[in-house]
């Protein structure tokens, strides 16, 4: 009998099986095909050559019968006495026919008594070697019977001394028979009866075990801590919106068993809370949230919940094409300022966070809701019109005379189909014309001509020419200073006049200067005393004798003979005339054209306009006369 050792490999079945197997050696039988376990008795010798000096011979290789042993174990394939990983190798090299086990072999190795050798036979001596079967062959109504698995309802718990708690054991398969056996490794801290009854006796930890007769067992971990002495919360003021939720959480000192903790609202109706804590506002007010220990130890945190509300500082907004604007926000009863913003059409207008504002866009002609949100729900809304972007602009004004002091509204106007938010208002001159920036109201400052204009966002612009005139001849008559008489003069005769006298004539110019029409108020004349005289005969103003107190703008006359008339002479009757520009109650300052001397009397150029100043009881004063000034505003 010819014998021949071999190795073999896991065949593609096997691999897919995620078994290792090792190498395991076999010898052939040519005469039946059968293969057995190698063993040393099994082993080919060769014998030593034999060498002689003229031939050398070789002894014929002798073997003897294999002899296998026994198989008295179910699944043991390679006759060891033992049923191992080995077995299984070589149950599932003959079901891949890489090799053919003898027919003692099937039989011992035919595990489930179904006559072939399956995959099912490979898989039970595998669960047998796991310990999930108790025994070959496989016996379903018997294993049915015998305790493979046992589960306690609890693993791990925490029991206070004196406390009882009741472990629960689930054995599979649930038609096993058993009978539980119950033991404590430390039975001075926890003790525990037949039933799984577990009674805390003092502070530590054991170990609660429970087995089957067959020896299956499962483990609890029982540790054993003092009642509560204290419970503190997580916080103990919070603030929260409507719907907003909060997690309130208990501890109690580290050596204390904690146990159930009770949570409860002293109104549910401003917060709730859940047996876990959860915390969750729902109206207006402050409630207190306790939580008790199982032993009565209690902790309580004071909850604030506000309705929360938002308000937008625009219900409608008009803008052109292209344009942008902030809504504003002002949020009341709150602790979140999050706001989220939302646009009912991004064709027309969009809407973005920027700084606490809503920073609207407009897109396109047509109208869009814009509508801010607060988490808890609360929302307010602008409605949006959008129109085409001004190609022109216009202004109620293109031009006009105002009084020093005077104000005048402009305002801007653009096609029914255009729009502009955002326009502003500029001067070319301040100090002449000052204008608001953003209402268009013009202040006339000083003597002078300036140029408003307004601009709209996207550049078009309209201007207005504004000519400041002065209700007080002071004003005017103040601008004169230094001036020669020719344009006076030139003014009133046509001509230069050389020879004659130009103090009233000077007077007459700077009435003709304000708006107050000299044919009115003012008469026009070259006499010092005409202005008195026709002035009150025909109503336009009063007169009043020297020794009274004169006012700005009053028309001052003087008579040199400092007897403060002249006899025969009406009471009008006067040499020089000028304009009150300033008055205390000591001196008298005005502006007079023709003058003899200025303000410091260092000079006696009489062709100039001058200030002078006098004592108010000077006797050289005659009178004033002071014109009914009515205020004025002229624009064309």
């Amino acid at each position: 009998m010819k014998k021949h050792v071999f190795l073999t490999a896991f065949t593609a079945l096997l691999l897919s099986l995620c078994i290792m197997v090792p190498t395991v050696a076999f010898a052939t039988d040519e005469s039946t095909d059968n293969v057995v376990p190698t063993s040393p008795t099994q082993s080919t010798v060769p014998t030593s050559p034999t060498t002689t000096a003229t031939e050398t011979t070789t002894a014929p290789i002798s073997t003897e019968p294999l002899t296998t042993p026994p198989i008295t174990i179910y699944g043991d394939a390679n006759s060891d006495g033992n049923v191992t990983m080995a077995d299984v190798i070589l149950v599932q090299k003959h079901i891949a026919h890489q090799l053919t086990l003898t027919q003692e072999q099937q039989t011992f190795c035919n595990v489930d008594n179904a006559g072939d050798i399956t995959m099912k036979d490979a898989v039970l001596i595998q669960q047998y070697i796991a310990f999930i079967i108790s025994e070959l062959p496989y016996n379903a109504e018997k294993e049915a019977l015998i305790p493979h698995k046992i589960e306690l309802n609890n693993s791990a718990i925490c029991l206070q001394p004196g406390e009882n708690y009741v472990l629960r054991a689930s054995v599979t398969p649930s038609t096993a028979i058993y009978t539980l056996q119950w033991s404590s490794s430390a039975p001075a801290v926890a003790d525990v009866d037949d039933n799984g009854n577990i009674t805390a006796i003092s502070a530590g930890e054991a170990i609660i075990t429970v087995s089957t007769d067959n020896g299956i067992n499962s483990r609890c971990t029982v540790t054993v801590r003092k009642a509560p002495t204290s419970v503190t919360l997580n916080e103990a003021n919070i603030t929260l919106d409507k719907n907003q939720t909060f997690q309130l959480t208990a501890t109690v000192p580290e050596d204390c068993y904690k146990g159930e903790i009770i949570y409860q609202s002293s109104n549910e109706a401003i917060a709730s809370v859940d047996k876990n804590g959860l915390i969750t506002g729902q109206g207006d007010g402050t409630v207190a949230i306790t939580a008790t220990t199982y032993n009565g130890k209690t902790a309580s945190c004071n909850v604030t919940v506000f309705i929360g509300s938002i308000q937008l500082n625009r219900s409608t907004l008009t803008l052109g094409t292209s344009e942008s604007y902030g809504l504003l926000t002002t949020i009341s009863n709150t602790s979140s300022t999050n706001v989220t913003w939302l646009s009912s059409d991004e064709n027309v207008a969009t809407v973005s966070p920027a700084d606490g504002k809503g920073i609207v866009v407009s897109k396109g002609v047509g109208t869009a809701i814009i509508t801010a949100v607060l988490p808890n729900g609360n929302i307010d809304s602008c409605t949006v019109t959008v129109k085409k972007a001004p190609s022109s602009v216009s202004l109620n004004a293109a031009k006009m005379d105002l009084i020093i002091g005077n104000y005048y509204d402009l305002k801007m106007s653009v096609p029914n189909d255009c729009y502009a938010w955002y326009y502003y208002f500029t001067s070319s001159n301040e100090n002449i014309v000052s204008v608001d920036k953003y209402t268009g109201k013009v202040i006339a400052k000083n003597i002078g001509t300036a140029t408003v204009t307004v601009f709209t966002y996207n550049g078009a612009s309209a201007t207005c020419k504004i000519n400041v005139l002065s209700m007080e001849l002071s004003d005017v008559a103040f601008s004169q200073l230094g001036n020669g008489p020719k344009k006076y003069r030139n003014w009133f005769y046509g001509y230069y006049a050389s020879e004659v006298p130009w103090c009233a004539v000077f007077v007459s110019w700077c009435a003709d200067n304000t708006p107050i029409s000299v044919d009115v108020l003012i008469p026009h004349t070259d006499g010092a005393g005409c202005f008195a005289r026709e002035g009150v005969a025909n109503g336009l103003g009063k007169w009043y004798e020297g020794g009274n107190t004169p006012r700005v703008g009053d028309i001052i006359t003087f008579c040199w003979n400092e007897l403060g008339s002249y006899p025969g002479e009406d009471k009008y009757y006067s040499d020089h005339v000028g304009i009150v520009i300033s008055v205390t109650d000591k001196q008298i300052i005005t502006i007079e054209g023709n003058a003899s001397a200025d303000i410091n009397n260092n000079s006696n150029d009489n062709t100039t306009v001058m200030r002078r100043v006098y004592n108010i009881d000077d006797n050289r004063i005659n009178g004033f006369y002071r014109p009914n000034y009515t205020a004025s505003l002229l624009y064309y």
